[in-house]
């Protein structure tokens, strides 16, 4: 995989807002610089506000353009409040690389991501702590896709 520009802008068409965001590399990390939100068409009645804000999600669209992936977030709240697709999909790549023995998974997904490999374990230990994945023995890489995990796939693929 190529490494990542040290220097990105994005733009997504939010509903009625369009969002700018401009990223940059600091050492190992991506930080937004700015985010421009402007109206797609007509200005909404009552203008931006902060629930309005909130939605947008500019972190995860952030995340998004480092991926080169799309379309942008909705403006809604997801359906699967608890399990977005994104957590989902990490939790599957874990879980394939896993079965497939490979040894650094954490690394794999770190780079595959554009995260740290602290952030990875990050997140494998908040679905382990939703129930989402079980716990290996100490240090050790490993863990399968709970029952509640796979129930919430397949919710997800019928959305």
């Amino acid at each position: 995989m190529a490494s990542p520009p040290p220097e990105l802008e994005s733009e997504h068409e939010h509903g009625a807002w369009r969002v700018g965001i401009r990223q940059i590399k600091q050492g190992h990390r991506w930080v937004i610089t700015e985010i421009h939100v402007t109206p797609s068409a007509e200005l909404p009645t009552g203008g931006l506000t902060a629930r309005d804000f909130d939605l947008i999600r500019p972190v995860s669209l952030a995340w998004l353009a480092r991926r080169g992936e799309g379309p942008p977030l909705r403006g809604t709240r997801p359906r699967e409040p608890k399990w977005a697709d994104e957590e989902l999909e990490f939790l599957q790549r874990y879980a394939d690389l896993v079965r497939n023995g490979e040894r650094a998974p954490a690394k794999v997904l770190s780079e595959q991501y554009a995260i740290t490999e602290r952030a990875v374990h990050n997140r494998l230990s908040r679905l382990r702590n939703k129930g989402m994945l079980t716990r290996p023995g100490p240090g050790a890489a490993g863990g399968e896709i709970t029952p509640k995990a796979k129930a919430a796939i397949k919710r997800s693929r019928r959305l």
